[in-house]
This record gives structure tokens, C-alpha cells and sequence, in this order.
């Protein structure tokens, strides 16, 4: 397991406060299996001095080498992530779990 910059391709609030976010990293779409999850920094500065936070894989797309995540805005580090727009690289650990 490494650190890769995973790419922004799609960043949805689909209800309030819930985001899916679509991430381009084929490597660990290859290798995701039920129940697993990534650490990502939810920011793309190294200024921030807060840790990764772990998601569930939603779902793994190894044609497209893309991972979907769902989650909740709940404190700061989710805060800073559902700013993130498509373009955007992430540095992203995993799969884990």
C-alpha cells in the first residue's frame, strides 16, 4: 500500500449534508473488495494539520478505475472535503480493511 493523488471526477450532494464522491484510482479499484476502506487527507494543502480519515468503498469500478465514497459532513475534515471540486488531487491510501 501507497500514497497515490487520486483525481476528483465527480463530488454530488445528494441530500443534505451527504456527498458521494467519485475518485479516479484505478489501482485501488483493482484491488478493492467487500468491506474495505481508504484514508484520504480531506484538503489539498499539507499546511492543514489534520489526519486522514477513513471511508468505506462504495462501490469499485475497474473499468473505469474509479471508487465511490458516501458520507456525512460531520466536523472539519468532512467540511474541507465536500469542497473539493472535479480536478482536484487528493492524496488517497488504500484499500485497507
Amino acid at each position: 500500500m501507497h500514497v497515490i493523488a487520486a483525481e476528483v471526477m465527480a463530488h454530488d450532494e445528494i441530500t443534505p449534508r451527504y456527498f458521494v464522491l467519485q475518485l479516479r484510482a484505478p489501482e485501488i479499484a483493482a484491488g478493492a473488495r467487500p468491506g474495505q476502506f481508504v484514508q484520504i487527507r480531506c484538503h489539498d494543502s499539507l499546511l492543514v494539520p489534520l489526519l486522514p480519515r477513513p471511508f468505506s468503498i462504495m462501490t469499485a469500478d475497474t473499468t473505469q478505475g474509479t471508487i465511490e465514497l458516501l458520507y456525512r459532513v460531520e466536523g472539519i475534515g468532512t467540511r474541507m472535503l465536500s469542497t473539493m471540486r472535479p480536478g482536484t488531487q487528493l492524496p488517497l491510501w488504500g484499500p485497507l480493511g
